[in-house]
């Protein structure tokens, strides 16, 4: 049987990690601002996904990059949200003049981390191959990259 966890419990066991690992290795000074993104697929379970954010002003501070409603669906990616209309409480730690503003932008790292999960996806229900050359542009025939040497950089 599969052990069930909730985002929350992941983003704050990665919390927890990253401070931690920090701690154990050379000081960081200034302590740096980090965008971490984790997705677990367990076999049988619904995917779980965190978000977390350091930032160097706040570092015991742990700030939720996407907060979701009671029935789960982000508040910030539904279809025609005005983020300006958001309730205050939803977006406190990453809005308003206070002192935890923090700027959490969807840098290209972030989504080819998506890209590399689609094509995991894609691999895991039999639609591509890890070793399969994937042909693009002039990489082709013998020169094509497999899957897996498109997704490494990833």
């Amino acid at each position: 049987m599969v052990s069930l966890f909730h985002s929350d419990e992941l983003g704050n066991a990665l919390r927890v990690a990253v401070l931690d690992a920090l701690a154990a290795g050379p000081r960081f000074d200034p302590f740096p601002n980090i965008d971490l993104a984790v997705l677990a697929l367990p076999r049988g379970a619904a995917p779980v996904a965190a978000n977390v954010l350091f930032s160097r002003d706040m570092p015991s501070v742990r700030f939720l990059a996407d907060a979701r409603g009671a029935d789960g669906t982000s508040l910030a990616w539904v279809a025609g949200t005005d983020w300006r209309q958001l309730p205050e409480a939803t977006f406190a730690p990453l809005a308003g003049a206070g002192p935890q503003r923090f700027i959490a932008p969807y840098p290209a790292s972030l989504i080819k981390l998506m890209v590399a999960v689609a094509v995991a996806r894609l691999v895991d229900e039999g639609g591509a191959l890890w070793d399969e050359p994937w042909p693009h542009g002039s990489a082709t025939g013998a020169l094509a990259p497999s899957v897996a040497q498109w997704c490494e950089p990833m």
